[in-house]
Parts: C-alpha cells; sequence; structure tokens
C-alpha cells in the first residue's frame, strides 16, 4: 500500500521545469506549420512626376522593387522631404500657385495630412530634422515685394508640436541654407552664400567655424559630429579639380577668422580629379562619393575609400552614365543613389548598389531617394 507523502521544494522546483519544458515544445510543435512575422523590410522615398498634379509627388518603394505607393497628392509640385528619426512622420514642402511654398506632414502611410506650417508671404522649404524628433530647421525665402520671386534664404527653427518658428540667429538678416544637423544634435553646418563659405555652427555656445569652399555643396558629418568633409575647388595650372577635404572641429580655431588650410587635410589624392557628395559609411569606416574624371566626355562614377583616403576605388564604370549623391543603409551595406543615362535618356531613376556583392540594381523611376527608418 502506497502513502502519499508532500512534495519537497526540490520535488515542486524539478515538477515545474518539467512541465514548462513540455509547454514550450508544444507551443514550437504547433507553431511549425504557421507562418511567422516577417522581419521588417526598409523602405525608400523619392520624388516621381503626377500628371495630375503637374509636378513630382512623394512615393515609397521597397529594395527588393515591390509596386510603388503614391503618399502625397498635392495640386503642386513637391519641392523636397524629410522622414522623421523614427520614420513614423514626413514632412515636405509644397509649392502654391503663388510661387511660394508650405510646410506639410504626413505618416509614413501617407495618411494624417495637415499644414504644418503656412508661408504666404514667401517659400519655405528644404526642412531638416533635429535628432529629437520633434524639431526642425527649415529654409524661409521671403517675397521682396507681391509677385516678385522670393529672396534670399535665411534658416528658422519649426516646433512640429506646437507650431512654434523663429530664426535661427539673432541676426535676422543673417543668411545661410542647405543646412546638415550633426547625429548629436549640437552642431549645424550650413552653406553661406554670402560669404562663399560652409559654416559649422554649435547651438549651444555659438562657437561658429569657417570654412572656405566654392563647390556649392554641403557638408557631411561622421557619427560622432565632430569631423566634416567638405568639397573644395582646386586649380593647378589650367586643370580645376574638386576635392575632398577632412575637417577636425578640435583643430579649428575659436575665433571668427576663416579656417587656415593647415587644418584641411586633402583625401583625394594629387591627381586632377573631380569628387563631390562624399558620405561617412555608419561606423565612420569607408567614405562612398561620386567622381569624374577631367575628360570632358565623363560622367560621374560612384566611388570608395577608406576613412583616411587609402583604397580609393571605383564601384562603377559607365562613363555615359551620371551617378547622383549616395546614401548608406543603416547596416552599411548598400548605397542608394540617383542614375541618369544620358544617352538613352530615359529620365532619372533610383538604384541600389550592394557594396558587398558589388551588384546594382534599378529599383525605380524617380529622383531625390532617401532612407525611410
Amino acid at each position: 500500500m502506497f502513502t502519499l507523502r508532500p512534495l519537497s521544494r526540490f520535488d515542486t522546483a524539478v515538477s515545474l521545469t518539467v512541465i514548462t519544458l513540455l509547454l514550450a515544445l508544444v507551443l514550437m510543435i504547433g507553431s511549425a506549420g504557421r507562418p511567422q512575422p516577417a522581419a521588417a523590410t526598409p523602405q525608400i522615398l523619392y520624388l516621381a512626376w503626377h500628371e495630375g498634379s503637374n509636378g513630382a509627388q512623394i512615393f515609397v518603394t521597397t529594395p527588393d522593387g515591390r509596386p510603388p505607393t503614391q503618399l502625397t497628392h498635392e495640386t503642386g509640385m513637391v519641392l523636397d522631404f524629410a522622414p522623421s528619426p523614427n520614420g513614423q512622420t514626413i514632412i515636405y514642402s509644397a509649392r502654391r500657385d503663388d510661387g511660394g511654398s508650405d510646410l506639410w506632414a504626413i505618416d509614413r502611410q501617407g495618411n494624417g495630412r495637415r499644414q504644418l506650417l503656412a508661408c504666404p508671404d514667401g517659400a519655405c522649404s528644404q526642412p531638416v530634422w533635429m535628432p529629437d524628433g520633434r524639431r526642425l530647421l527649415y529654409e524661409r525665402r521671403s517675397f521682396l515685394a507681391p509677385g516678385s520671386p522670393p529672396g534670399p534664404p535665411r534658416l528658422w527653427w519649426l516646433d512640429t508640436v506646437d507650431g512654434a518658428t523663429l530664426p535661427v540667429f539673432a541676426d535676422t538678416q543673417w543668411l545661410g541654407y542647405r543646412a546638415v544637423v550633426a547625429p548629436s544634435g549640437q552642431w549645424i553646418n550650413y552653406l553661406s552664400p554670402v560669404q562663399q563659405e560652409i559654416h559649422a555652427y554649435h547651438l549651444s555656445s555659438g562657437r561658429l567655424v569657417r570654412i572656405p569652399s566654392r563647390s556649392g555643396e554641403p557638408a557631411a558629418w561622421n557619427s560622432r559630429g565632430g569631423e566634416l568633409l567638405i568639397t573644395q575647388i582646386r586649380l593647378d595650372a589650367a586643370t580645376l579639380s574638386t576635392d575632398i577635404i577632412h575637417i577636425a572641429l578640435d583643430d579649428a580655431p575659436d575665433n571668427d577668422a576663416p579656417l587656415d588650410t593647415d587644418a584641411m587635410r586633402s583625401l583625394s589624392g594629387a591627381t586632377a580629379v573631380q569628387d563631390s557628395w562624399p558620405a561617412w559609411s555608419p561606423d565612420d569606416q569607408w567614405i562612398a562619393f561620386t567622381r569624374k574624371g577631367t575628360a570632358a566626355q565623363s560622367n560621374k562614377q560612384l566611388w570608395l575609400m577608406r576613412a583616411d583616403g587609402r583604397d580609393a576605388r571605383p564601384l562603377t564604370a559607365e562613363e555615359t552614365v551620371h551617378h547622383g549623391p549616395p546614401q548608406w543603409s543603416a547596416d552599411g551595406r548598400f548605397l542608394l543613389y540617383q542614375r541618369l543615362d544620358i544617352v538613352q535618356q530615359t529620365g532619372t531613376a533610383v538604384w541600389l548598389f550592394d557594396v558587398v556583392t558589388g551588384e546594382a540594381a534599378a529599383i525605380t523611376t524617380g529622383s531625390q531617394p532617401a532612407w525611410l527608418p
């Protein structure tokens, strides 16, 4: 005859462990035949022509070439756009009938359209998000007189929650455009049309670093926000070159004098080339850029080099094709860019280059591509 006895703590623990393992096994077997949620697929925003609005609209697609979706349906053309850091909001500027433009917002599915900022007395465009996902910079160009074209550009702040807007600089006559925000959110850089310089501006201290540059391209920040890549025109005898220049802000003077050439290190070498649109990889180890030879018939190709300028090599070699500014994917594997075949004249297309395999693939017809986080 058996006698029941109370379970000890050890027996209870063993029993619970066995039951847990059996339940887990049952769940695994039961779910084996069910489809599992797919990993999030990165998306690509771009502009493409839409007949109904007589201008470009924002579309979204994926790197694997799925059918694109139109996100905006403005009566006026969309000029530019910027996805928020978390990818949930897209800010864009849309042109009005009077030649000005306003700022609008939608979510990543194209829903919830709302006017973020009305600019009845001018044109507001080129939105750039701050890392906090709430504030952004934009360019404001005021009409100098009714019916006149917009005037010179000035940088303004906009709070996307309460709609508050004010100039970036205390001197409201200070000009600037094509702003780029450092990943840290502590610095911005922008083009100064009067001085023909790039200005790096520290937002909290007001420190201003003046960098001579006449290329018309904004500077690129590294991931830490303390180093810049710019392009600088160089004239040797009768040969005009454009070099990629590395600048460490720690080496820059604190005064308002233009940056000395000793603090500017060329990464392009002594060869006469025209380099442009440098972009650091997410780990700051590589720089993607476009390069054009000195031959008149050549077009810009995609290139790659190490962050110190070594091991520069071409990624594309299509002399009749012009390659636009590259943008790295978050994992550092792909470069997103626009491509224009000069001979075929089929219009601008969005392409993707796989840095690992060396393969390039067409995504869709369009321009100004950008990653949607």
